[in-house]
C-alpha cells in the first residue's frame, strides 16, 4: 500500500532499479515518520543519519516576509551562492510543486551519481517538513523585526529628547553654573545681587525649557482641545504668527503623528526658512472619492514663504515624521523651491 512518504515522490525515481527503488521508498518513509518541524537543525541532522552520512545536509531556507535565507543558526543571509566553497557538497535548490513559492537549498553528500534517485527521494520527502519550518520561522522573522523597528523607533525618540534636552536646558544650566561660581569672588553686595538676579532668570528660562520638552512630548492641549488648539499653543512657544483652518479630530495615533508632523514643519519654519508666519489649509475629500477609498482621508498643508529649498533628509525630523504617518495608511511630502517658500503636504486616514 502507497504512503503518504512515497506520494511525495515522482515515480520517475522508482524506476532506477528494483533494490534503489526499495531504498528511496524506505528512506522517504522514515524521513516522513521521524523527521519533525521542530528546527532547522535538527532536520539537517535527522535526514544527514538517515542517508548514513553525519553532518552531510545543510538547508538554508527563503523567508518571503523578510526576503533572506535562514540557516540552522537563525542566522541570515541576502544569498546562498558561495556556500558550496565554504562546505563540502552539492548545492542544490529544495524540490517544490509548480506554482509553489521557494524553499530554499540544500547542500547534499556527494554521492555516487548512481544514488542520485535516493537523494531525490529524500528531499522530495523532506520538502512538507521545510515547508511548515519555513511558515514559522518567517512569522518569527517578521515580529522579530517589527519589535526591533519598535525598539529603534523608541531609541530615536529618546535621542529626540537628549538633543532638545542638550541644545536648550542643559545650556541654560551651564550659564547658571557659570553665574554662580562667579559669586565667590564677588566684590561687593550688589554684584552679589546682580549674579542672583541673573541666575534667578537662568532657572526661570531652564523651567520653561523643560516645560517646553514635556509638552512636546505630550501636549496637554492636543488630548483636551485638539489639534487646532495644540498647535496655537506651539507657535506661541516658537513664536510664529499662525494661519490655521478648521481641523477637525482625528483618531489618537493619527492626531498625534499629524502633530509631530505639523510641529516638525513650524520649527523648520522657524529655525531655517527665515520666517515669522505660517499657514495650515485643510482639505477634506468629497463624498465622490468614496470609490477611490479616498472619502476618509484629510489633506493638511503647511506652508511658509520663506527661502525655500527644503527637503526630507534620512534621518532628520521630517523624515521620521514621514515614516509614523506612513505607518498610519497616509503620506508627507514637500513641495519647495528656492526663494519660493515651502509647502509639507500631509495626507492622513480620519480614522
Amino acid at each position: 500500500m502507497q504512503t503518504a512518504a512515497a506520494a511525495a515522490i515522482p515515480l520517475t525515481l522508482f524506476t532506477s532499479g528494483a533494490l534503489l527503488s526499495r531504498r528511496a521508498f524506505a528512506l522517504a518513509r522514515r524521513i516522513t515518520n521521524e523527521c519533525t518541524a521542530s528546527s532547522v537543525a535538527t532536520t539537517e541532522n535527522s535526514v544527514s543519519r538517515l542517508l548514513g552520512a553525519p553532518q552531510s545536509v545543510r538547508f538554508w531556507l527563503w523567508l518571503p516576509g523578510v526576503a533572506q535565507y535562514v540557516d540552522r543558526t537563525g542566522r541570515l543571509r541576502s544569498q546562498v551562492a558561495g556556500l558550496q566553497h565554504s562546505f563540502p557538497g552539492r548545492l542544490t535548490e529544495i524540490p517544490r510543486p509548480a506554482g509553489e513559492p521557494a524553499l530554499g537549498y540544500a547542500l547534499l553528500p556527494q554521492f555516487p551519481s548512481r544514488q542520485d534517485p535516493l537523494l531525490d527521494a529524500a528531499m522530495h520527502a523532506v520538502a512538507p517538513i521545510l515547508r511548515t519550518l519555513q511558515s514559522q520561522l518567517d512569522a518569527e522573522e517578521l515580529i522579530r523585526a517589527a519589535r526591533a523597528q519598535s525598539v529603534n523607533d523608541e531609541e530615536a525618540g529618546r535621542r529626540e529628547v537628549a538633543q532638545d534636552l542638550h541644545d536648550r536646558a542643559q545650556q541654560r544650566l551651564l550659564a547658571l553654573s557659570i553665574d554662580l561660581a562667579r559669586i565667590s569672588t564677588a566684590q561687593t553686595r550688589e554684584q552679589v545681587i546682580t549674579i542672583l538676579r541673573r541666575s534667578q532668570e537662568q532657572i526661570d528660562l531652564t523651567l520653561h525649557e523643560v516645560h517646553d520638552v514635556v509638552q512636546g512630548l505630550s501636549p496637554q492641549a492636543l488630548g483636551d482641545r485638539g489639534l487646532e488648539e495644540a498647535l496655537r499653543d506651539l507657535a506661541q512657544r516658537l513664536d510664529l504668527d499662525i494661519c490655521v483652518s478648521s481641523i477637525p479630530r482625528l483618531s489618537g495615533d493619527v492626531e498625534w503623528a499629524v502633530y509631530r508632523a505639523i510641529g516638525e514643519a513650524m520649527l523648520n519654519a522657524r529655525k531655517h526658512s527665515g520666517c515669522s508666519a505660517v499657514r495650515i489649509g485643510t482639505w477634506h475629500a468629497h463624498e465622490g472619492a468614496a470609490a477611490s477609498g479616498a472619502a476618509g482621508e484629510i489633506h493638511i498643508a503647511v506652508s511658509d514663504e520663506g527661502t525655500g529649498g527644503a527637503r526630507i533628509n534620512l534621518g532628520g525630523g521630517l523624515h521620521s515624521a514621514q515614516e509614523r504617518i506612513a505607518d498610519l495608511g497616509g503620506d508627507l511630502w514637500v513641495d519647495s523651491s528656492p526663494k519660493h517658500g515651502t509647502d509639507v503636504h500631509l495626507r492622513v486616514p480620519r480614522h
